[in-house]
């Protein structure tokens, strides 16, 4: 037994911080008054730093110096957990200028066209542009015929030159263009399945709406966690199949 400095209470050894300096080699206080010690002393010496934001941020990819500001860097926005169980939201700016953020968006976008066109340089990429350029003025002579902007026909040239499409007349072309881009979406990790009826857009369904076709999204990883696998190391054929029997159970629930 042993008696508390602070609260003079005889508390069993098992209550105090053991340290070998003292000749019974335990605290002079118990676990709970050593607790409130460091607490008061922690409040009484916490000094609070004024926050200092600078007012220039250098570049992380050209390192140059610019003003602190949304003229020269984008936004950015962070949320985190915090211990309560509330989401704070932090507001910063991207480490990257906006001159070099728009460098790096240009080279993922070229990369991405040379993996779709097999081409391995900037040259060769010049050169296929100016060669479906030349075809489709020659196949599609329609394109610079119509009255509009020079932006949009690069669109449509550069649109004809990734997929390879002949150009009759613009309602054919957007209309080719979205059942594309559809086609495109199912194949993607965003696809949530068809639209509901009387939506156009996936923005445009209530949140409520778009809960419950979240919650019910079969997706790669959520089949493979019923499975107790990882996604890797689950089959595609097993995925499928276990997607296939749970929407027959669904639709047998849904009848009975």
């Amino acid at each position: 037994m042993k008696t508390c400095r602070k609260c003079n209470i005889s508390k069993s050894s098992d209550n105090f911080v053991k340290i070998s300096k003292n000749k019974d080699g335990l605290y002079s206080y118990c676990y709970e008054c050593k607790r409130e010690a460091e607490k008061e002393r922690y409040h009484k010496t916490k000094v609070l730093k004024p926050k200092i934001i600078p007012k220039t941020k250098i570049c992380c990819s050209c390192k140059k110096e610019f003003p602190r500001n949304r003229e020269f860097f984008f936004k950015k926005t962070m949320k985190q957990k915090t211990a309560d169980g509330t989401i704070k939201t932090y507001h910063s700016f991207r480490s990257d200028c906006k001159d070099c953020h728009a460098k790096k968006g240009n080279n993922r976008r070229l990369k991405k066209r040379f993996k779709e066109l097999g081409i391995d340089s900037l040259e060769e990429y010049k050169e296929a542009y100016i060669f479906q350029g030349k075809q489709t003025r020659r196949e599609n002579p329609e394109i610079f015929i119509l009255d509009i902007p020079d932006d949009e026909k690069r669109k449509i040239n550069i649109w004809c030159l990734r997929y390879g499409y002949k150009f009759t007349n613009l309602e054919s072309f957007y209309k080719a263009k979205e059942e594309k881009h559809r086609e495109l979406l199912t194949k993607s990790k965003r696809y949530l399945g068809d639209l509901p009826e009387g939506y156009n857009k996936y923005k445009d369904i209530p949140k409520e709406k778009m809960r419950e076709i979240l919650r019910n999204r079969l997706g790669d990883a959520k089949i493979a966690n019923w499975l107790d696998m990882s996604v890797s190391d689950c089959p595609k054929e097993m995925i499928e199949a276990k997607r296939l029997t749970y929407k027959i159970n669904r639709l047998i629930d849904e009848i009975t």
